[in-house]
Formats: structure tokens, sequence, C-alpha cells
């Protein structure tokens, strides 16, 4: 750890308490600055790796659930020309031009709607690699209810794209 960075986990568990919920996260100069209610943590780190591992821990700390891992898993399993159709549906492009706040997917167990999700979620994000856009989704399953809270989910989004380095960017919401 370099001389100015701050073990942030050492800090947490020195605190009698911390509330994720209301807890907030700042750029500052040089670092960053860590709001943890009673407990203030400004973290400097010169070293690509230590600052990419201190960001790793807090986002972990933030929420365990990991959608970039299930997009990963999920889009490793779609076959070869999967959901290439709804590229190319109406209500996708109007979607994605903005005219339509919801895109909605219906159908049975089994149907293939995560898959069709995933495939666009890697449709946008490959469209939005070299723009200062971020794709954040979530994936919900009904086996894992207790782990998907309100706040899980959108600590989830947060993590999401503190991890892309989009944190600090405008961003909106369909």
């Amino acid at each position: 750890m370099s001389a100015h960075a701050v073990d942030v986990q050492g800090a947490m568990a020195q605190a009698p308490y911390v509330d994720a919920q209301r807890s907030t996260f700042n750029d500052i100069s040089g670092g960053r600055q860590i709001n943890l209610g009673p407990i203030t943590i400004n973290q400097h780190s010169e070293d690509s790796e230590e600052k990419a591992e201190a960001q790793r821990k807090l986002a972990d700390w933030l929420t365990p659930l990991n959608f970039r891992q299930k997009q990963s898993e999920v889009y490793g399993k779609r076959r070869e020309g999967t959901g290439d159709w709804v590229l190319d549906d109406e209500r996708f492009k109007e979607w994605q031009a903005g005219d339509k706040r919801t895109l909605w997917c219906s159908g049975i167990p089994g149907a293939g709607k995560t898959v069709l999700a995933s495939y666009i979620v890697n449709h946008l994000t490959n469209k939005c690699k070299d723009s200062n856009l971020a794709v954040a989704y979530i994936y919900c399953d009904y086996k894992d209810q207790s782990a998907q809270t309100v706040y899980g989910l959108v600590a989830s989004i947060l993590k999401h794209t503190k991890t892309s380095g989009q944190l600090s960017m405008n961003f909106t919401i369909r």
C-alpha cells in the first residue's frame, strides 16, 4: 500500500457501524473521499493496481450482486444467430431511439427472455463503447429474491457505473 493510501476495510472495521444506505462517495483532488457517517476517509493512491484493488473492494462492500458476471454467463450460453431479429424489430428501434420508455419482453419461463436481454445488453455495450454513454443493467431472478432488494439493485447500478469509470458522468435512466 502506498504511503498515501488508506486501508478502507480497516477503517470500516473500527467504525461502530457502517450504514451503506446513507454513505456517500465523492471525487476529491488526487483521490477519493468516502463519507461513512461519522468517518470520512480520504484515499490517495498513486499506484493504479492499488487503486483498482481499493475500488474493487469498495464496490464489493457496496453490494455483492454482480450482474456483469451474470451477463457474461448468460451471453456465453447464447447460440450464434439467437436474437439477431430483435435489432430489426420496430419496437426495439423505437425504444433505442428514445421514442418508447419501456421495451417489454414477455414469455413463459425458459422461453429465452434472459438470453435475448443479454444480446441487447451486449449490442448496446458495443455500440456505446467509444462514447460518453454507459449501459447499466440488472438481472432479477425469482430464485434469488432475498438478495435482490431495492437497495441492492440500485447499489449494483452504482457499482457497475463506478467500475466502468463512468460514475462522474451525467446519465439518464430509461
